[in-house]
């Protein structure tokens, strides 16, 4: 620890541009084609934000094509709406995928089994959406409880994360704190000595 504080105070400036350089790095890579890929995939394996990130997915595709659906817009086009608006890349190639069977004469629900992007109930409830012919009702209502489930993850999320923030704003007030008191009492050294 007293090896780290001393390289700190020499090499402080190595510190913001490795920040700085790594943020650059994930931005301008996210814009790439491989590099977009790679960060929404990672976006999905993130152990905390996972649940809430797949819940935010499958509710914006859900929701979407639910609505366009039940709007009337052919499925082809719902589709492909519904991939652009997913938020994720991998949302994109499977309802990009799903677009593909579709034209091609495979039901929705033979093309969703292959995937691990949305669970088996949800892939079933759509297999009896699309037979009953309510397949606009029952994405809409799939999104709904995936809502409530985006926003119980966000709840959880935000109670994990309120006790780092308060310790790391903890330890900023405390470094300010020593950097002001700490040359007073080495000037009253100083003084009195």
């Amino acid at each position: 620890l007293m090896a780290l504080s001393a390289w700190m105070v020499i090499y402080w400036w190595i510190v913001p541009i490795v920040i700085s350089s790594v943020s650059v790095l994930l931005v301008l890579g996210g814009k790439t084609e491989r590099g977009g890929v790679i960060i929404d995939s990672l976006k999905l394996r993130l152990p905390i934000l996972r649940k809430m990130l797949r819940a935010l997915y499958i509710t914006r595709s859900l929701q979407t094509l639910g609505e366009l659906v039940n709007a009337g817009v052919p499925i082809l086009s719902a589709l492909e709406v519904t991939g652009n608006i997913s938020g994720n890349r991998q949302y994109f190639k499977l309802w990009e995928d799903v677009g593909t069977g579709v034209k091609d004469g495979r039901r929705i629900n033979e093309i969703l089994d292959t995937t691990t992007l949305l669970p088996k109930p949800v892939v079933q409830m759509i297999s009896a959406g699309e037979e009953s012919g309510k397949l606009g009702d029952v994405l809409e209502e799939i999104s709904e409880y995936y809502d409530r489930v985006l926003r119980d993850a966000v709840k959880t999320f935000t109670s994990l994360i309120e006790p780092a923030m308060i310790v790391f704003m903890g330890g900023i007030v405390g470094f300010i704190a020593m950097a002001i008191i700490l040359p007073i009492f080495k000037m009253s050294a100083v003084v009195t000595g």
